[in-house]
């Protein structure tokens, strides 16, 4: 195997995180060396590949507390019996899927999609097809993710009304073939396995049936497709196995920057992919484990359709916060009682300045998961004496929208304060003593829009004020940020269709 020092990623050598996952891997490394070899002769793996893979399930792990817990599970007799059990399932669920068909299907272009309501095909691929040179090109989308939920039978996708792929029946029924292969590949495996984790605090039963269960449902997704080009928009989603999988049949693999690079190792690490389009330079520099990719800095493809000029309706548009969920469940390093306090200090004083400036307008943005995100009743409630703002609930474009008619936005941690300097806008961003550092603002060198070390109304007052009057000095502070945060020169969607022809 190649050496440890090859873990040492220079942009993550502060993150706890990573230092944690690290440390796991390297604690075990004699049993990972064993598993890795095994799965080089299996499954045609490189080193790098297979060590990637396990990197990739411990990062996974590492931020899901139930996961966790089952990584530690010390019952080796147990998991003994649930490995055996679900090598046997694989045959009985191989049987079923012979009934499953799946006809050849060969398109120049696949976009990946995973919802069927709000999802990519509405937020990115729509406006890719009009922009494309070739009007003969071939193309659909293949929808996919494992698991069941309430559009898992859907065929209609919104926002593309072209050819749709369904298999989310993958994640479920797997290949016929490659579940009889693997069941016979893997069955007498459990005797290894069992007496390699005898002598090591990590569940390495779970952690290789994880890596099976992704291996079978990529070889499933992708069964009978060739294609030219795939394009994913959820970036996070590309993990190491599955584009090894998904490259048997699809020549060039697109992955297109989501959200904001943070701190977060999936937002950041082992990206597979042959062509990464981010936001900025910086998000590039945070990408790690992915050093054959071309890399491209061209702004948030979501803003596309949204770069024409707005007249203004707000002054401020305030971004709330979800505090009060279990933030550490997927943050497990965060100081969430800190959190929470900073949040209602600052919305106290930005109460207090609303009252003090009758004729300022604002808009409370309650930024959700759903198209239903309503504002708390509890903020509406502290707010119900101010007449000079406005409560909704937004997502996806209406955001971008309300951003656009507003000059100043205060914001914690949502990664739409970015995309906001997409449209050159002056953004505040209020990490009361540290308490949502997610981003890692450099202080040392920028300053001015972000709100640490002093919680006081006078100081909130001063900084908002600055912020809401013209100011060239201001303005070129803003541009800078701009152009480190959110590179967005020209129509991403334009660029991306570009190469895409160049590729087909």
């Amino acid at each position: 195997m190649r050496k440890i020092n090859t873990l040492d990623f220079k942009s993550l050598e502060n993150n706890d995180d990573w230092k944690a996952v690290r440390k796991l891997y390297q604690d075990n490394l004699s049993v990972f060396s064993v598993l890795i070899e095994d799965m080089i002769v299996k499954y045609g793996l490189t080193e790098i590949e297979a060590r990637d893979i396990f990197l990739s399930e411990l990062i996974s792990c590492h931020y899901k507390r139930k996961q966790r817990i089952l990584l530690s599970d010390g019952n080796k007799i147990k998991w003994l019996f649930i490995y055996i059990v679900t090598i046997l399932g694989l045959l009985l669920n191989g049987l079923v899927s012979v009934f499953i068909l799946k006809r050849h299907i060969k398109r120049n272009i696949i976009f990946e999609e995973m919802f069927s309501v709000k999802g990519w095909s509405l937020r990115f691929y729509r406006y890719i097809p009009p922009l494309m040179a070739r009007s003969e090109t071939t193309q659909a989308v293949l929808y996919t993710h494992p698991g069941i939920s309430k559009d898992f039978f859907n065929k209609g996708i919104e926002g593309w009304d072209g050819e749709v792929i369904n298999r989310r029946l993958s994640g479920v029924f797997f290949d016929f073939k490659n579940s009889f292969s693997v069941a016979y590949k893997e069955f007498y495996y459990f005797l290894k396995l069992y007496r390699l984790s005898k002598n090591i605090n990590i569940n390495i039963i779970y952690l290789y049936l994880r890596f099976l269960r992704k291996y079978l449902t990529y070889s499933s997704q992708v069964k009978n497709i060739e294609a030219d080009v795939i394009l994913a928009a959820g970036d996070y989603y590309w993990n190491p196995i599955k584009y090894i999988l998904y490259k048997k049949k699809i020549k060039h693999v697109i992955l297109l920057q989501h959200n904001f690079k943070n701190e977060y190792l999936h937002n950041r690490m082992l990206q597979y992919c042959d062509y990464y389009y981010a936001h900025s330079n910086q998000a590039i520099q945070k990408l790690e484990g992915i050093p054959f990719a071309k890399k491209y800095s061209i702004g948030s493809f979501q803003l596309a359709p949204y770069l024409d000029k707005r007249p203004i309706k707000y002054d401020i548009l305030f971004i709330n916060q979800t505090v009060n969920d279990d933030l550490k469940n997927a943050w497990p390093s965060i100081d969430q009682d800190k959190l929470i306090k900073s949040y209602y200090l600052l919305i106290n004083n930005f109460k207090i300045y609303l009252e003090k400036n009758i004729n300022i307008k604002s808009v409370y943005v309650a930024k959700g998961e759903s198209i239903n995100s309503e504002p708390s009743k509890t903020v509406r409630d502290m707010y119900s004496s101010i007449n000079n703002i406005e409560f909704t609930g937004t997502y996806g474009p209406k955001t971008f929208e309300l951003i656009k008619q507003s000059r100043v936005v205060i914001n914690m941690y949502s990664s739409v304060g970015f995309e906001a300097y997409g449209f050159d806008k002056r953004v505040l961003w209020v990490n009361y003593n540290g308490c949502c550092d997610l981003f890692k603002y450099d202080l040392n060198k920028e300053s001015l829009h972000v709100l640490r070390d002093h919680t006081d109304f006078e100081t909130f007052e001063e900084r908002v004020d600055l912020l809401l009057t013209p100011n060239k000095g201001v303005d070129e502070y803003y541009k800078k940020l701009k152009e480190k945060y959110m590179n967005i020169q020209e129509n991403p969607a334009k660029i991306v269709a570009e190469k895409i022809g160049e590729l087909i």
